[in-house]
């Protein structure tokens, strides 16, 4: 039987009614496989035949490309798993690379809820069908979203950050890793809590995000948060709210929204 889609649980807590229902979201990674005939193939042979390929989303060295690694190095199935990056368009590039493998169960995709619960509803053409080409196997993580400054503006609070883009809305922008992808959003929806359209500015992956905010070339970013916290304690960047009910523990000096 194909299993079913189960949304991820809220884990976000908004101080304003404005942002309250729409923000109540985390990031969440799904191990995904090919569709009906992916999962008929797998059962209808012994498995493993061959090592099993773990097609990720994202670049090497973020958050999730670590998870994976982990998972590869640490998971006891009995046979080797080989880790391959398909980065670009929030995910949908592995998806390409997910439907053109054999459909004997021997590759599965690591990559955001979004493939499945998000992009049908705001592409007006997807490389894929969620409903008859993936099908979500379970969670493997969630992640809270992290808003974060640079070099510049000078701001040591969200509400200073709001202060400053009300007086500056052509300078106010905020990097993401992927357009379209939740982070977007969440990035829009701030902007319009604040009654500033703040620019969205799309990079590939984490890494660049975060040189870009050093360098001062974006006033801000939404990435998720273990992707920001090693540079927020090095004092390179600053992470101002979290997306979590509580503080996170990696960075307890950082509120919630």
């Amino acid at each position: 039987m194909r299993p079913r889609f189960a949304p991820i649980r809220s884990l976000t807590s908004p101080t304003s009614r404005a942002i309250a229902s729409p923000l109540r979201r985390s990031l969440g990674l799904l191990l995904l496989g090919l569709g009906a005939l992916g999962a008929a193939g797998a059962s209808a042979q012994s498995f493993p035949t061959k090592p099993l390929r773990l097609v990720v989303t994202f670049p090497s060295g973020g958050a999730p490309d670590i998870l994976a690694r982990l998972f590869s190095e640490k998971a006891q199935l009995g046979f080797p798993i080989v880790v391959d990056n398909k980065t670009g368009a929030g995910g949908r590039i592995a998806v390409d690379a997910l439907k053109a493998s054999p459909a004997d169960g021997s590759v599965v995709m690591l990559g955001p809820d979004a493939l499945t619960a998000l992009y049908p509803f705001t592409f007006k053409k997807l490389n894929y069908d969620p409903k008859k080409d993936l099908v979500p196997i379970g969670t493997a993580a969630e992640f809270a979203f992290s808003f974060a400054v640079g070099t510049a503006p000078k701001v040591n609070t969200w509400a200073e950050y709001v202060a400053w883009a009300r007086k500056n809305p052509n300078e106010a922008n905020f990097g993401i890793p992927a357009l379209g992808a939740p982070h977007h959003f969440f990035g829009l929806m701030l902007g319009n809590a604040i009654n500033v359209p703040m620019q969205h500015v799309p990079f590939q992956g984490s890494a660049p995000i975060n040189l870009a905010l050093m360098g001062g070339q974006i006033s801000s970013s939404i990435d998720v948060a273990s992707s920001q916290v090693e540079n927020h304690k090095a004092g390179k960047i600053k992470m101002l709210a979290v997306s979590t009910e509580q503080r996170i523990p990696q960075a307890p000096d950082v509120p919630t929204f």
